[in-house]
């Protein structure tokens, strides 16, 4: 079954029916905090409706000089407290825009520029048209078809952030996090106030994870927190449940600590036994996250669901009976890859 599957992906490669991820060499860029690096704000930038609000920083929409963008900027009350408290915040601001500079994919948010305006920064990206929980509401009874392809966008983004070198780690994937065209054809991860690039000589990072609850894995939810890229696919995992179900999760803080399909039997409950994305659904909310697939399976699994089967429906189970056994199957292949 394996060997069949690593034929198939390298035939897609081949046929260059989906993009791959981008294997550059990239490396962090240099302190973009400092006042030489960072240019000042430009009377082209202009700032126009709040679009959201977050632990530390606003959204707003804007204009750079005709373009439509998004506009992140420190909020005003924490740009007057003092250094103690502030300097924290900056270097989570710093390290999102550098992490935004770093991946450029057409999965992850466009980062166009970094203005500095005072003691603030401001961060411009790419300005979308909604979430993907607002889509969800908006469209109810999405065709399996759409689901799929939006799955796997997302773990084309996803696999692309976790072989970034040094890999990046998103740490708050959640449906407010993913962005769309009002189509629903572009989906991009946005973000990355939590994310963080992990060094090679690390296999988890410990320092606490504050995203949202609901997505995140119970490695995160305990004293001891622990996360690596297991734990981004379990909130893609928790994310293709509510592509799946158009119901957001429910589960919260009760009952941490049992197993995660308990936690989340009311959702799980609303999938069809033979939908497609149930088998993958169920491995990525593995509570052991060396039992969870990767992203790059994942994302090769939905490549071959939408380009070998005719009725996407109808392919679920056979294709990812053997998921874990996948990786070493044919991520060397992968790799011999010259198209």
């Amino acid at each position: 079954m394996a060997d069949d599957i690593t034929c198939a992906a390298r035939d897609v490669i081949c046929k260059g029916s989906i993009a791959t991820a981008t294997h550059a060499k990239l490396t962090p860029p240099k302190n973009m905090g400092q006042s030489s690096s960072v240019k000042a704000r430009p009377a082209s930038l202009t700032k126009e409706k709040k679009l959201g609000i977050g632990s530390w920083g606003v959204v707003y929409q804007g204009k750079l000089g005709s373009r439509r963008v998004a506009i992140k900027k420190i909020h005003e009350e924490l740009l007057r407290t003092d250094g103690d408290q502030l300097n924290p915040i900056i270097e989570q601001f710093r390290r999102e825009c550098e992490i935004l500079q770093a991946a450029k994919h057409q999965h992850v948010v466009e980062c166009i520029d970094l203005f500095s305006e005072g003691r603030d920064a401001l961060l411009v990206m790419e300005l979308m048209d909604q979430t993907l929980g607002t889509f969800l509401a908006a469209n109810e009874g999405l065709p399996v078809t759409k689901q799929v392809e939006i799955c796997l966008k997302l773990a084309n983004g996803l696999q692309f952030l976790h072989q970034h070198n040094p890999q990046i780690l998103h740490r708050d994937l959640n449906a407010n996090n993913v962005l769309m065209n009002k189509a629903g054809d572009i989906v991009k991860i946005s973000d990355f106030g939590q994310s963080k690039f992990r060094p090679t000589s690390k296999e988890f990072l410990t320092t606490q994870q504050p995203g949202c609850v609901p997505y995140m894995p119970p490695e995160a939810l305990v004293l001891e927190a622990r996360f690596n890229s297991k734990g981004d696919v379990f909130s893609l995992g928790v994310l293709k449940l509510q592509i799946a179900t158009q119901v957001a999760p429910t589960c919260g803080i009760l009952h941490i600590g049992t197993p995660e399909i308990k936690r989340r039997k009311f959702e799980l409950e609303l999938l069809s036994e033979d939908h497609v994305l149930k088998p993958l659904i169920l491995q990525c909310l593995e509570d052991d996250l060396q039992a969870r697939p990767d992203a790059f399976s994942i994302y090769f699994c939905l490549t071959l669901m939408l380009t070998e089967a005719s009725d996407v429906s109808s392919c679920g189970y056979t294709l990812f009976s053997s998921l874990n056994s996948l990786p070493a199957a044919f991520k060397h292949e992968y790799s011999k890859l010259k198209c």
